[in-house]
């Protein structure tokens, strides 16, 4: 497993521009930029794997709260001020590379890419990643924090699933369409599925992202405001019910539609959010 340097959360998130970034990732959500559907292509492919289930939402629930437990508790210190968990917010609803007020390095290339190579490697020898087992690689990678551990999983996981969060990576090196394809394809087969294949198509890599997404906004919105108040606990009841809201208006606006359906994904990302709030 790669060992990569981490950094608090705090440190990712930036403090300036956050009203306008929030504002072009809504104008974003209701007109989509033209863009290249890598995530279509990968499942047109053929090469993507029948792959096994998560455990339910209630065991991965207990599984993510035992991890938590066993890692250190999140710092006081990594508090995000009301900026920031705007600009947070933006992040969360959008593509950084659909929103131009999104477009600027959050991340290092190297962490992502790092826990990319790191849950490959363990599924490799083992089999496709729980969330739990996701969390535990995440925690590993940033010296136990788990506001930066949260974080990394968010990125990495929706860069990997639809490659559309490039302006977010600093230092990230250029990569042909084809290896784009390789490094999703090898994330989607290594990661366990929220949907049966019977169902149709698992799309894993989406409803990690997805899940992630929801489980960031929880912790965020609950635990990390130096400065919780009306406006931090509005943000975190919009998140739960922000899936059910957006899947139907990005069928109505982009003619594509969403590649599958991600409620589950999104209660197993509630779930987790809670346990690793409250652990």
């Amino acid at each position: 497993m790669s060992e990569v340097t981490s950094y608090a959360l705090a440190e990712s998130i930036p403090q300036d521009g956050s009203i306008q970034a929030l504002g072009s990732a809504v104008r974003s959500l209701l007109v989509v930029p033209a863009h290249d559907s890598l995530c279509r292509d990968l499942k047109a492919s053929g090469e993507v794997d029948t792959l096994p289930l998560q455990p339910s939402i209630a065991s991965v629930a207990s599984e993510v709260s035992q991890v938590v437990q066993g890692y250190a508790a999140p710092r006081t210190e990594h508090a995000l001020t009301g900026r920031q968990l705007t600009y947070l917010g933006g992040v969360l609803i959008q593509f950084t590379d659909h929103a131009p007020g999104l477009r600027r390095p959050l991340i290092p290339y190297e962490h992502t890419k790092g826990l990319h190579d790191a849950v490959i490697d363990m599924a490799a020898a083992t089999e496709p990643l729980s969330f739990s087992r996701q969390l535990a690689v995440a925690m590993d990678q940033t010296s136990n924090d788990l506001g930066a551990a949260l974080w990394r999983l968010f990125v990495a996981s929706r860069q990997y699933a639809r490659y559309h969060d490039n302006s977010a990576m600093q230092d990230a090196p250029p990569l042909a369409r084809e290896e784009k394809l390789e490094q999703m394809l090898d994330w989607q087969n290594a990661l366990a599925a929220c949907k049966p294949a019977e169902l149709g198509y698992q799309d894993a890599a989406g409803d990690t992202y997805y899940a992630w997404t929801h489980a960031m906004a929880e912790y965020a919105y609950r635990v990390l405001p130096n400065a919780p108040n009306v406006a931090t606990a509005t943000a975190r009841r919009i998140f739960r019910v922000g899936t059910n809201i957006m899947q139907p208006v990005t069928n109505a606006f982009y003619k594509r539609g969403i590649l599958s359906d991600h409620s589950t994904a999104a209660a197993y990302g509630k779930a987790i959010g809670a346990s690793c709030a409250s652990g």
